[in-house]
């Protein structure tokens, strides 16, 4: 081996290191997060539980002739309770790094995160579509949440761009089909696209086309897609909007098998 690929070898090496600190680096922020929001989730549950069991108490003590319209009441209090009890553990989980790689769904990994983020969405007026492929093979391994996180990236740099639209004019276009033996996911929207002088920047570290970003979200998602789940992501200008594609290797041959 000459010195020049030697030195090649080493810088390679070393550049690899320094992807997988950042990405120990990552995972363990989150994992702080994910502490602090247990503590605050356990605090919260409380007084659900307490808010039922007061709900409850005032059926049961009325008189037979409301029972009926406190029935109603009681009911919408529980559902609220339930939906709230749900949001708090799914984004418990969410949250949390994962320990290790794992076979799961792309379309129920989506669909979850959606739920999550459901709210945001609907308050600044996005409709959101999802299209998945006849016969796609939607199952891959890897980071089941750094993935959501990801995609969560994604979807809220499109939802800012999207902002500056009439707000009677702001989608989000999600498809899910398979190339080439790939699982290839599309997020498109009609915010108007990425200034040609930024769009081969936007996965770089600390680069932000935003005042106040900090230029780290696009960065992890390229990582954790490309270093830690062997896949590949681009963008482009397309259709008044930012089309970001996500390439990844899908596994149903090894479960038909």
């Amino acid at each position: 081996m000459c010195i020049r690929d030697s030195i090649t070898t080493e810088q390679e090496v070393a550049k690899e290191k320094q992807k997988n600190r950042q990405f120990i680096v990552q995972q363990s922020k989150l994992a702080e997060i994910g502490e602090v929001f247990s503590s605050i989730a356990h605090q919260w549950k409380s007084p659900l539980v307490e808010i039922t069991a007061i709900a409850q108490d005032l059926f049961y003590t009325k008189k037979s002739d409301s029972l009926k319209e406190n029935d109603s009441y009681v009911s919408d209090i529980m559902k609220q309770v339930d939906y709230m009890t749900d949001t708090i553990n799914d984004f418990q989980n969410f949250i949390m790094p994962s320990n290790k790689k794992v076979e799961f769904d792309i379309k129920d990994a989506i669909d979850s995160m959606l739920e999550i983020v459901n709210h945001n969405i609907k308050y600044n007026n996005i409709k959101i579509n999802v299209e998945v492929e006849d016969n796609s093979c939607l199952e891959i391994y890897g980071y089941k949440n750094e993935f959501m996180q990801s995609f969560l990236n994604i979807i809220n740099n499109a939802k800012d761009a999207l902002l500056s639209n009439d707000y009677k004019n702001r989608k989000i276009d999600i498809k899910l089909f398979n190339e080439n033996e790939n699982l290839v996911i599309l997020i498109q929207d009609n915010g108007g696209g990425i200034a040609s002088e930024s769009l081969h920047k936007v996965f770089k570290a600390y680069y932000s086309t935003k005042n106040d970003g900090h230029g780290i979200g696009l960065y992890m998602t390229k990582m954790i897609i490309e270093d830690k789940m062997d896949g590949h992501i681009s963008v482009e200008n397309k259709n008044a909007g930012a089309c970001f594609k996500i390439k990844l290797g899908h596994i149903c041959e090894n479960i038909s098998s």
